[in-house]
């Protein structure tokens, strides 16, 4: 996939126990902007039941299009400059000083909403144009169907995961095999799930989202 789409690959995977694949690179600012950085695939085990090959493929491809982007080698500067931000927030508020008049609170909150808005708006755009790499690479249909895959996968493992601590504690047993669970069981918990899908599929962009909606992404890779 690497030389793919002519990039330098992965050194380390991270697997997790969520439904989620995502990339980010280890490192210090000045390695990561001389493109020496390690490159990390963060893996979610929750993600991978049902996933072909193909949809895997270019799911791996649109997070390779993070790094031939250098969308990776900022580091986490817009989420040090979030926190401070936050911290200043928090220091206000709890000293009785957040009030609508106080010039100070009146910065901090403007520049908060701001500064979301432009990193957001450009954490969205990065992500559109990951998207075109998988599908150059591995086709529009792998990459539509594996990207609505990871939405319903995510979705309904946390229904079964829920469901799953549920049952145990009310029986007073441990918790069985996430990845092994069985599906989820025809009649309200498959119908829970449906509506959880069409809700997400269905649903446009806000302004604080850091991904584009998955219908607008679907309908820009058609």
């Amino acid at each position: 996939m690497a030389q793919r789409l002519d990039t330098r690959p992965i050194a380390a995977i991270y697997v997790t126990p969520a439904a989620e694949i995502a990339v980010m690179e280890r490192g210090g600012l000045w390695a990561k902007l001389r493109g020496a950085g390690q490159r990390t695939l963060i893996l979610g085990l929750g993600a991978l039941p049902g996933l072909t090959q193909g949809q895997l493929k270019a799911i791996l491809a649109h997070e390779y299009g993070h790094f031939s982007q250098r969308d990776t080698a900022g580091g986490n500067l817009a989420r040090q400059v979030q926190l401070a931000i936050h911290q200043m927030a928090y220091s206000l508020a709890t000293t009785g000083q957040a009030r609508w008049y106080n010039p100070a609170w009146l910065f901090i909150n403007g520049f908060n909403r701001i500064f979301l808005r432009i990193t957001l708006g450009a954490s969205r755009l990065q992500e559109i144009l990951a998207d075109r790499y998988a599908a150059m690479a591995y086709g529009v249909q792998n990459y539509i169907d594996g990207l609505t895959h990871i939405i319903r996968q995510s979705l309904a493992f946390d229904l079964q995961v829920h469901h799953e601590v549920e049952v145990a504690q009310q029986l007073r047993r441990g918790l069985a095999n996430l990845y092994a669970l069985p599906p989820t069981e025809a009649g309200e918990q498959e119908q829970q799930l449906a509506a959880r899908v069409t809700e997400a599929l269905s649903r446009p962009t806000a302004p604080y989202d850091s991904h584009p909606a998955p219908r607008e992404r679907i309908a820009l890779l058609e």
